[in-house]
């Protein structure tokens, strides 16, 4: 990884597959705690009138430490055989990684110093990746364990979708309704509802119809078919807390990237208006006593320690976070046909006017768009032979271009998040032969074969993926060969003073 101009090697890159391997063994013995060679000087100095049983004591103690450690180590990757368990103080998820050996809240904040760790430092080299709903490519979504894939995998961010539940605990879930991503039509079938949701009717189970101590026995799934289903049931639904716990315990830092997902549908639920709250004052709340600076602007030192970014494709919800505090916000925006705003009615080209994005740059330093609306195929009338040589091209076809929205987003002084990047050809644009590397080139690669003009070199300055280790790859490859990327807007530092009181 790059941070601050320098090659970072993250700290938790094992994964199945290089344990599997065991390629990664001679890294652990180089990593021997100081404890074991103190074990081997005491057996050095020893006399030779010592006894058996005083050789035999650090013996057996360097075994024990060799063995510790090294299945210490071996758990920092995805635990192949996981047994989770529900107990009274907290919910311990056996054979995971150390530092997550307990998912009980209480014991968790108190784990970590932030002294102890390295903050991220500026100027930044490259962009930021985020792992969307945690690394879920590879596990189901939106569970610890997927998060912490992530950033074994070497996610800047890992992202939660905040819903809540009946008694107002905010959990990670990218929608309300739990039925494609848990079992919880298995468990409750009688719950199911129908609600109206931006619009649109939707039926299922959902998490504010259940109390947090029923979401407990719920079990996360892997919501599309075509992707890894034996992880099934194995995962529990994260609080807001325990998900923030996961970055806060990571022996680097780790960012939070959190939305607020439906804030105009939750804020009206009776159980919210009765408890005089909303989701805005719940999020602020859980990071307040996770120890998260609400004055933390952009890029200050504090921010840097404990990075974290909203976002929310609603601007009301957005304007009601910036009123409270100072963090940093991003608008998603949408650009699908017949996209319209919940909470304002607006269509996505009234969001992505200039008036409109001037009045965004006031509260927000960024904008989380759809990948598709920032480029438009052209058809060719005439295309040359090597024309399908180039990156973002097609012999048969024609060529990519960029639809402005990125450089008018610039303009404002907005930074560019686009989602989401996968893996599977049917999620990569069309024309690039479905080839994740070919997208990540056209809309964030630092060379000519980037969609956007040169001077931008990259364009976009972060991305939402569900792969992780792919953005991290594409991004390592290119800094190895030199690469540069325009990161201007991304090490800025705040303009405006904070004024929350």
């Amino acid at each position: 990884m790059w941070l601050g101009g320098a090659k970072v090697q993250p700290l938790f890159r094992s994964s199945l597959k290089e344990h599997e391997s065991g390629n990664d063994l001679p890294q652990y013995a180089a990593d021997i705690p100081a404890s074991v060679s103190n074990t081997f000087t005491a057996l050095n100095v020893a006399s030779s009138e010592t006894t058996l049983l005083a050789i035999m004591i650090p013996i057996a103690t360097l075994l024990m430490i060799l063995v510790a450690h090294v299945k210490d180590q071996l758990t920092m990757g995805l635990p192949q055989n996981v047994n989770l368990s529900i107990h009274s103080q907290g919910r311990t998820p056996v054979g995971f990684a150390s530092s997550l050996k307990t998912r009980s809240s209480v014991s968790l904040a108190s784990s970590t110093s932030m002294s102890s760790k390295l903050p991220w430092v500026l100027p930044r080299s490259r962009p930021y990746i985020i792992a969307h709903r945690g690394a879920s490519g590879v596990l189901p979504e939106h569970t610890l364990e997927g998060y912490q894939r992530a950033i074994d995998d070497g996610a800047d961010f890992i992202e939660c979708d905040m819903v809540l539940t009946r008694d107002l605990v905010p959990i990670c879930r990218h929608e309300p309704n739990l039925s494609e991503s848990t079992d919880a039509p298995q468990k409750f079938p009688s719950k199911a509802r129908t609600y109206l949701i931006d619009g649109k009717n939707e039926t299922g189970i959902f998490a504010h119809d259940l109390t947090w101590a029923e979401v407990q026995t719920l079990r996360a799934k892997q919501p599309w078919p075509f992707r890894d289903q034996q992880y099934n049931g194995k995962f529990m639904i994260p609080r807001m807390d325990e998900y923030l716990d996961v970055a806060l315990n990571a022996k680097r830092t780790v960012g939070v990237y959190i939305e607020t997902k439906h804030p105009t549908f939750f804020n009206q639920l009776p159980m919210v208006v009765a408890a005089n709250t909303s989701v805005e004052d719940l999020l602020l709340g859980a990071l307040r006593a996770r120890g998260y600076d609400l004055k933390a602007q952009l890029n200050s030192p504090s921010w840097l320690e404990r990075p974290v970014l909203i976002q929310s494709f609603e601007q009301v919800s957005l304007k009601r976070l910036h009123a409270a505090s100072c963090l940093p916000l991003i608008l998603l925006t949408a650009g699908w046909p017949g996209y319209v705003a919940a909470d304002t009615g607006k269509t996505h080209a009234q969001m992505v006017s200039d008036a409109s994005l001037a009045e965004v740059a006031s509260y927000a330093v960024g904008v989380g768009p759809w990948k598709e609306s920032l480029v438009v195929w052209e058809a060719a009338k005439v295309v040359g032979a090597a024309a399908g040589k180039a990156a973002g091209k097609s012999a048969a076809a024609g060529a990519y271009k960029s639809t402005g929205l990125l450089e008018r987003l610039h303009a404002h002084g907005l930074q560019v998040h686009p989602y989401t990047f996968r893996n599977e050809a049917r999620f990569v644009l069309d024309h690039l032969g479905g080839d994740p590397n070919r997208e990540y080139e056209a809309l964030m690669g630092p060379g000519q074969a980037c969609l956007f003009p040169q001077e931008l070199r990259g364009g976009v300055n972060a991305v939402f993926t569900d792969f992780t280790s792919t953005a991290w790859n594409y991004i390592e490859g290119q800094a190895a060969k030199g690469a540069v990327w325009n990161m201007t807007l991304v090490n800025a530092p705040a303009t405006k003073p904070c004024v929350v009181a």
